[in-house]
């Protein structure tokens, strides 16, 4: 039988930039059209996905569906992709697959590794429920905006400047919240042990707690100089797709991301090797707050100042 403090679970951390995703998603949300369908194009739809509107399930896994999910993603890397609300490119989903796939590509979020994704739930019928949403796929051309072209770059920039200042806003009251924290737990004397479950699992990711010396700093601001100038490098391309989400990404997010670029490697291994400084790792270039990573707070300026270009992001 489990003792009271086994049962026990703290919840998770909150992370101001944590936030950062929801507010790119609303800025592009708010101003993409909607075409809402005639109910053939509803039917046509899920009769090609093998649904019955009876008992509408999700198209990704087969769980009753909640939601209709945008098939094509509405951002890509914090731009809008120009896709809007549309029967075609609108399916039926559960929370789990709608929450997971996020802003991912269907099907390599389906046959990926991401928590809660098909394969990792371990859907019988995953084939061919891959199949069909193929067959969706080829159904018919979606919409696709050149929005900055429509509205004349004028407006444009100012709308995005505007986001732009919001998410730096964002990365400044993450910095602050890292000092106050920090030195919260030094007014409370938090001791070591509050920061691990009873299983002896630490609780917080180190690179969050432990403050980092002047040496570690030295040595990592030389690295991400090094490694800034050779965008060929697996590290160089982990810490770009991070840059290039505003300095914060959902984790799992992130080693999705990573895998599409770096290919199957150990890419979990290689993103861990940039949460801690030791043994051989990268260093701590990198902090993780829960489902979220960072750039670490007191190497940010650093890491911004340099270009991060994933040569396998600009040939896409």
């Amino acid at each position: 039988m489990p003792t009271a403090l086994e049962v026990f679970r703290m919840p998770k951390s909150v992370s101001v930039m944590g936030r950062s995703s929801s507010l790119t998603n609303s800025f592009v949300n708010g101003i993409i059209p909607a075409r809402f369908p005639t109910e053939q194009d509803v039917a046509e739809a899920l009769q090609i996905l093998g649904l019955q509107p009876s008992d509408l399930r999700c198209a990704y896994c087969g769980d009753r569906a909640t939601e209709w999910d945008h098939f094509r993603p509405l951002v890509d890397r914090q731009e809008p992709t120009g896709y809007i609300s549309e029967i075609e490119n609108l399916v039926p989903a559960c929370g789990k697959c709608n929450q997971s796939k996020g802003n991912s590509e269907w099907r390599l979020w389906m046959l990926g590794t991401a928590k809660l994704c098909p394969r990792s739930r371990q859907i019988s019928d995953l084939d061919e429920r891959v199949e069909r949403l193929a067959r969706f796929e080829q159904w018919r051309s979606p919409t696709r905006l050149q929005i900055a072209e429509l509205v004349g770059e004028k407006l444009w920039t100012a709308y995005r400047a505007n986001w732009r200042r919001l998410l730096d806003s964002l990365r400044e009251s993450q910095r602050l919240a890292h000092e106050v924290r920090k030195q919260l737990h030094s007014v409370i004397e938090l001791k070591p042990s509050a920061l691990f479950s009873p299983s002896g699992r630490r609780r917080y990711a180190t690179s969050h707690h432990e403050a980092m010396t002047s040496e570690e700093r030295a040595i990592l601001v030389s690295r991400v100089q090094a490694w800034s100038a050779k965008p060929d490098l697996n590290v160089h391309k982990i810490i770009a797709i991070v840059v290039n989400a505003g300095g914060s990404i959902n984790h799992h997010m992130l080693v999705a991301a990573a895998i599409r670029r770096l290919g199957s490697g150990n890419v979990r291994g290689a993103i861990a090797s940039l949460l801690t400084s030791r043994g051989n790792a990268y260093g701590r270039v990198l902090t993780r707050d829960g489902d979220v990573t960072s750039i670490h707070p007191e190497l940010d300026s650093e890491v911004r100042a340099h270009a991060w270009r994933d040569a396998s992001l600009l040939a896409d």
